[in-house]
């Protein structure tokens, strides 16, 4: 069974790079508040900026704004050919789709947004980001597939616990503070935690690989955020997350995952 999946622009799976993009807000426009998610919005008005989503699934929406100073942008699927855009609209439109792909096979697929430029029309931004995929086993927080390093640098009253899944969570501020889970699997595995102004950089090791760095520091708190997406062969398997602070008290919170169930 199939599920359509959300993330919104602040997710840091979403990776803006090249750059510079800039978080919107409603003091900077006046129109944020037509956005989703509480008017949340990444925008860059560089020629060349591009924005890189790696899901695992059969299908991929990208949302942004149509407006009048937005101009040409291009998409590439998979490594695939260029497809060029128009992102320019008067009157404006909101959450529109950028790009869409179905009927793409099961597994990992890569998403390149980039903004091709116009000197009269330089913005492009980015809403939030929809993929259909598979349906798996949701593992909370306090399953003992996690393991927390030191439960006493972990609290389980992270800020806003209420709006986590199933109400529980866990967090810490201890730097190099860690938590492997363990699973088994034969397609996938998400990991889910939140994003804030007290939060910061992280690292994900899987089974004992090279790690890859992230960066929870976002303006706002939001939670149901996908920290984590990982297409795997089956077998058991290990992801470690760990809490790398650039600045003293910077949180990594952790909320649930989801699996795909073993063959």
């Amino acid at each position: 069974m199939s599920i359509n999946q959300t993330v919104d622009n602040i997710d840091p799976l979403i990776i803006y790079m090249p750059g510079p993009w800039y978080e919107g807000s409603p003091s900077d426009d006046p129109l944020a508040s037509r956005y989703s998610n509480d008017g949340t919005f990444t925008l860059s008005n560089s020629t060349g900026a591009a924005v890189t989503f790696t899901f695992d699934g059969t299908g991929v929406w990208l949302f942004g704004a149509l407006r009048p100073n937005h101009g040409h942008y291009s998409v590439q699927l998979d490594g695939g050919t260029l497809i060029s855009y128009d992102g320019w609209a008067n009157p404006e439109q909101f959450q529109a789709v950028l790009f869409s792909a179905i009927n793409l096979p099961q597994g990992s697929h890569t998403v390149v947004l980039s903004n091709a430029g116009n000197t009269s029309y330089p913005y492009l931004d980015v809403d939030f980001i929809t993929w259909e995929t598979e349906m798996g086993s949701v593992l909370e927080d306090t399953d003992p597939s996690f393991v927390y390093d030191s439960p006493s640098l972990w609290t389980t009253q992270p800020p806003n616990v209420d709006q986590f899944h199933g109400g529980t969570g866990h967090v810490t501020n201890g730097n190099q503070s860690s938590t492997t889970l363990t699973f088994e699997v034969c397609s996938f595995v998400q990991v889910f935690g939140s994003v804030d102004n007290n939060h910061g950089p992280y690292t994900v090791q899987v089974d004992n690989g090279t790690t890859a760095s992230y960066n929870a520091n976002k303006q706002n708190f939001v939670p149901n955020v996908l920290l984590y997406s990982g297409t795997f062969a089956d077998g058991k398997h290990t992801i470690k997350l760990t809490n790398t602070p650039e600045e003293g008290g910077q949180y990594l919170a952790i909320d649930y995952a989801v699996v795909s169930s073993p063959r």
